[in-house]
């Protein structure tokens, strides 16, 4: 076995089986942020299912096959996750397991469908090009923390007829809540920093339903109160659950798709060509690049009974980690899965998930990356890695860019 990987689960034992943590987990978070496809690989040539021991039991699910076993089978790897990103109310719909799950699925679908999300489009866009022009005419920005990271909490403050001046607190909310790290090491402080978080968006979100119940509007969070479920309106709580996990799920993750895509055609010219030449191929792009790429690594679920996984034996109450970019990755799932081809026209890939929790939000992802695409090709042709800059991939799960620091031509520079 290769010095560089966790332990490869095998039932022989009557356990997880073999067991070996040589790494440290922060060595392996950084191998498998900077360079996913070899660290998956070497662990898809070993095993099914990849166990460490030293990191709390880190279970990983390893092929695609296994992948959709795990996901479509919730009565077994329940998503019913404890104070998911610190929540003390369940996040709805990622937080609750079938039968209920398809019942607030039933109400949620139809408000993210790509009907309801074209007509979103247009502001969309207006946010997208005010946020490049910002700082087009300097001819350098951090594509990351200027415009990844702000467009999609944009986006969400449209959705929910909230104010654009919201925006920097909405912005620290989202860091102190998913990345308490960027606040302090400490991780009682993390906890504290991520509880006070989730304090202030209960807050927010139920001074918003209150007056929304007073003055209804044309958002989001109006459809939210007239909704019914089972001939009765949202509770309180579930509707302050579900205002809480769009917000949580629709930012940071088209954030970190965002900065995996670009780093991609910064490093590609020749795909990026392709955009510039034919917007019309952009959509195809975003589909194989989110496959490569799979910015959402892994979801993790709870066994809920003794079980086996590709013959692997799982205790009830352990944590699995179902690996989407392996499965994404996988050549027995598909021989070409390790080539990037920017025809193929093939949305099954898992940067989306899969099952019954598979995102709610997809449509809308979608829209804001094509936008983003088409709109930056647009207006900023060509650019380069800035001077000095490097590429510095992060995340256990979530895997993007904190920094993208680029550079192009100005008409002021070439005259």
């Amino acid at each position: 076995m290769p010095d560089d990987t966790a332990g490869a689960a095998a039932p022989a034992d009557g356990g997880h089986g073999l067991r070996a943590a040589t790494l440290d987990w922060t060595e392996h978070e950084r191998r498998r942020a900077e360079d996913p496809r070899a660290y998956f690989s070497r662990l898809r040539a070993q095993c099914p299912v990849d166990y460490d021991e030293g990191h709390e039991g880190w279970i990983q699910i390893l092929r695609r096959a296994e992948i959709d076993e795990v996901l479509r089978n919730p009565e077994v790897f329940s998503n019913l996750i404890p104070e998911l990103m610190a929540s003390p109310l369940p996040a709805i719909p990622m937080g609750v397991d079938p039968p209920d799950h398809a019942k607030y699925r039933r109400i949620l679908d139809p408000l993210f469908s790509p009907r309801r999300m074209a007509a979103l489009e247009a502001d969309v866009v207006a946010n997208t090009v005010a946020t490049i022009e910002s700082f087009l005419d300097r001819g350098a920005c951090d594509f990351a923390t200027d415009l990844a990271v702000p467009l999609p909490c944009s986006v969400f403050l449209t959705l929910f007829g909230l104010p654009q001046s919201e925006l920097p607190a909405l912005l620290h909310i989202k860091d102190a809540l998913i990345r308490p790290e960027s606040f302090t090491d400490d991780p009682e402080e993390k906890l504290r920093i991520q509880t006070e978080a989730g304090t202030q968006v209960f807050t927010l979100f139920g001074t918003v339903l209150a007056q929304r119940r007073a003055e209804p509007r044309d958002d989001l969070i109006t459809e939210l109160l007239r909704a019914e479920i089972e001939g009765r309106p949202l509770t309180e709580p579930e509707l302050l659950g579900i205002c809480f996990m769009l917000m949580m799920a629709g930012l940071d993750t088209v954030t970190i798709s965002l900065t995996c895509i670009l780093s991609y055609l910064l490093e590609h010219p020749d795909a990026r060509q392709r955009i510039v030449a034919d917007p019309a191929t952009i959509p195809t792009i975003v589909e194989e690049l989110l496959r490569w790429e799979t910015p959402v690594m892994a979801v993790p679920r709870i066994v809920t009974r003794d079980t086996e996984v590709a013959g692997c034996p799982i205790k009830k109450g352990e944590m699995v980690h179902v690996m989407l970019a392996s499965g994404n990755l996988d050549p027995d799932a598909d021989p070409r899965a390790g080539v990037v081809d920017l025809d193929r026209d093939d949305r099954r890939h898992l940067a989306f998930g899969g099952g019954p929790h598979r995102c709610l939000g997809s449509h809308l992802a979608r829209l804001e990356l094509r936008t983003v695409l088409r709109e930056w090709h647009r207006l900023i042709p060509e650019y380069s890695l800035a001077p000095g800059a490097s590429i510095t991939w992060n995340g256990s799960t979530l895997r993007g860019l904190d920094s993208l620091a680029l550079t192009w031509p100005t008409a002021a520079g070439q005259a």
